[in-house]
């Protein structure tokens, strides 16, 4: 049996699901106003699990980053701070 029009049939599987809330969180700033919570999110991936990421909701040019473990948002702290992302250094 063939999955035509982009049905999920039952032996699928998505690869990720819905944002889950952790007390692993990062405040990133300087962010331009170009950058999405998924290009920031894609981004903080190379670091670790990111399980959620928002943009520009609390404060203008700043976002929330949170990771599925201690060691993923220690890792994406060290790896990733002072980076650049659009060309602003976060």
């Amino acid at each position: 049996m063939h999955n035509h029009g982009g049905c999920r049939g039952p032996g699928t599987r998505k690869l990720y699901g819905p944002p889950v809330r952790t007390n692993y969180r990062l405040i990133v700033k300087n962010l331009t106003s170009r950058c999405s919570w998924q290009d920031l999110k894609d981004y903080m991936r190379e670091a670790g699990e990111v399980t959620y990421a928002d943009v520009h909701k609390q404060n203008r040019n700043e976002g929330i980053v949170e990771l599925a473990t201690y060691p993923d948002m220690e890792n994406a702290w060290r790896k990733l701070d002072g980076t650049e992302i659009y060309g602003c250094k976060m």
